[in-house]
């Protein structure tokens, strides 16, 4: 198991091969879809994760720079589509991972074959509008790097107005 299948507790199931990947919505983990599963995995190979913050992933993972924007968890479905060699597939994303999954197929469309959105979050676009009880200082902040991801949230062709944080 990779770095990133570890630290966002990246479960696969099923034995088909077209792949559908399940993204859980805000304030939740990946457990919200165990009824739906069950139903799939006959037909389908399921990925499941956790978006860093929920579930048990690992703190020691968060950085609050990355994750201030939707970008930063775009880049970690990407990282996990990456990791374990999905060359394509059906993203099923509720609440705030609708939109995680929209911004990722934005910068890799080649990854995603459809997109089903269950409740998608609004985003707010203005940064007037954008919370900012974001902590200023960086002594606690850690986050795990990959050899291909872009340094900057902004750098996968967003405009970042998809910020969480100020």
């Amino acid at each position: 198991m990779g770095i990133v299948e570890e630290a966002h507790n990246v479960r696969v199931l099923g034995s088909g091969e077209q792949k559908v990947v399940l993204g859980h919505g805000f304030g939740t983990d990946q457990s919200v879809w165990k009824h739906l599963v069950p139903h799939l995995i006959d037909e389908y190979r399921v990925i499941l994760y956790d978006n860093m913050g929920a579930g048990t992933t690992n703190p020691e993972y968060f950085d609050f720079e990355r994750y201030s924007t939707l970008e930063g968890f775009a880049y970690d479905l990407l990282a996990i589509l990456e990791e374990l060699q999905v060359d394509s597939c059906i993203f099923v994303g509720h609440s705030v991972s609708a939109m995680v999954g929209s911004i990722a197929s934005i910068a890799r469309p080649d990854l995603f074959s459809k997109i089903v959105m269950i409740s998608p979050s609004p985003s707010p676009c203005h940064k007037e509008s954008r919370p900012s009880a974001r902590p200023k200082t960086s002594a606690a902040r850690k986050s795990y790097q990959h050899a291909n991801w872009p340094s900057s949230p902004n750098a996968l062709g967003g405009t970042g107005c998809c910020h969480l944080g100020s």
